[in-house]
């Protein structure tokens, strides 16, 4: 919840829209009798929050965590049927709903068997050569031991390798702001902006009003 609010905060910098949707992913093993079961049971979440850029943070981040909440609350009913009920038109060549998806994971099952071997099975990750972003922006993160680990996924038609840099560090901005002083409006979190970075922003906002 936290990082998420601190996406809006980001997104609302660059865009000025105070009106966002970010998806988010959830295990979707919600009964006990799924647990020891194989197969693909994530589904997918669309958090939308409603904001006044001159409130605090911690407002915000209230918000954030009432509408995680909710959303979480129907984490078992499919995406797919959510959007043939709000009968949207559908593009293939864009994700319903939202075009930044935000997922944390916790990496605490994975690190259990720090030795990739349980029991006669060895597990190894295996990484396909042809990588192809679903969406616009994708921005994993996760925790392993006592940092986040966080991995950007994006699409190379709209955004370029700089621009993503400096998304990064942006981000890591905005919450170096928000732990430091939780209270300040969302409209007076300072974002130095060089030359190059304002081509950044304006290409940004530019990919976001063609979309």
């Amino acid at each position: 919840m936290l990082l998420l609010a601190n996406l809006y905060t980001l997104l609302y910098r660059y865009t000025g829209q105070h009106d966002i949707t970010v998806g988010t992913s959830v295990a979707g093993r919600d009964r006990l009798d799924l647990e020891d079961q194989l197969g693909y049971f994530v589904n997918t979440l669309a958090i939308r929050t409603q904001f006044d850029p001159r409130q605090s943070f911690s407002r915000l981040l209230a918000q954030v965590k009432t509408n995680t909440l909710k959303a979480y609350e129907h984490s078992a009913y499919p995406f797919d049927l959510l959007v043939d009920k709000l009968q949207l038109e559908r593009d293939p060549g864009r994700f319903p709903l939202f075009d930044v998806m935000l997922v944390l994971q916790n990496l605490e099952n994975n690190r259990r068997y720090g030795d990739n071997t349980l029991q006669d099975l060895v597990v190894e990750n295996i990484e396909p050569d042809i990588h192809i972003s679903k969406l616009d922006l994708l921005i994993c993160m996760s925790e392993v031991d006592d940092r986040l680990e966080v991995y950007f996924e994006y699409d190379t038609a709209l955004f370029t390798e700089a621009t993503i840099r400096q998304m990064q560090h942006d981000l890591l901005l905005v919450m170096a702001h928000t732990a430091s002083g939780s209270e300040v409006p969302l409209d007076d979190i300072e974002m130095p902006v060089s030359v190059q970075e304002k081509t950044i922003l304006n290409d940004f906002v530019k990919a976001v009003q063609d979309l």
